[in-house]
């Protein structure tokens, strides 16, 4: 249900990547890793012709020993849902649905180190839809996922989800025009009115 089918309109993996991204910024300005949330960035970049997502953010990141803890324990969310805009750490698999691999890149501040974390949706379908296979949610992500490490920028904290392979079914997901004005309408943004006399 998490990764196939808990929300009806396709875009809603965008919202949900961004409210992510936007919560590492807030986490990262409350740690002092950036200056102020606006000194935040978050840049998606969509390649139609190679069938390829990115959402990538400069927050706070994960660190390595974190890494299995915040991205492969299911609905184990550690957000308020107040100061934060998610809540139930299960928004992370929703993109899961429209692409062949669904990857989180990150690092932190002070390590040397980066993590990436692979989620084989193509091999989670199989695995759902075959009747003689009564794995448990927790054997089905172990098959499905691995974890790969690398060197990275000790002054480097991001975090990235990577979709490959999206599914031609979702043709508006891979378009840019469509999908800044979905961001438009949902995305969570800081504002402040001064109202004056």
């Amino acid at each position: 249900i998490l990764m196939f089918s808990m929300y009806p309109d396709a875009k809603v993996f965008y919202r949900e990547y961004v409210q992510n991204a936007y919560d590492a910024i807030v986490e990262a300005t409350r740690k002092g890793v950036l200056p102020a949330v606006k000194d935040g960035n978050i840049s998606i970049n969509i390649n139609t012709s190679e069938r390829y997502i990115s959402i990538l953010d400069n927050g706070i990141g994960i660190s390595v020993a974190d890494v299995p803890k915040f991205l492969l324990n299911i609905a184990d969310g550690n957000k308020d849902g107040i100061t934060t805009a998610g809540q139930y750490g299960i928004g992370r698999l929703v993109g899961a649905r429209y692409c062949k691999k669904l990857i989180f890149k990150t690092s932190t501040i002070g390590e040397e180190k980066y993590s990436e974390v692979i989620f084989d949706t193509d091999l989670a379908q199989k695995i759902i839809h075959d009747k003689n296979d009564h794995s448990t949610a927790t054997e089905v992500i172990a098959r499905i996922t691995s974890i790969n490490y690398g060197d990275e920028n000790i002054d480097d904290h991001y975090f990235e989800v990577k979709m490959e392979d999206v599914d031609t079914s979702y043709k508006e997901l891979l378009k840019p025009n469509v999908i800044k004005e979905y961001l438009q309408e949902v995305a969570p943004i800081d504002y402040e009115l001064e109202f004056k006399n």
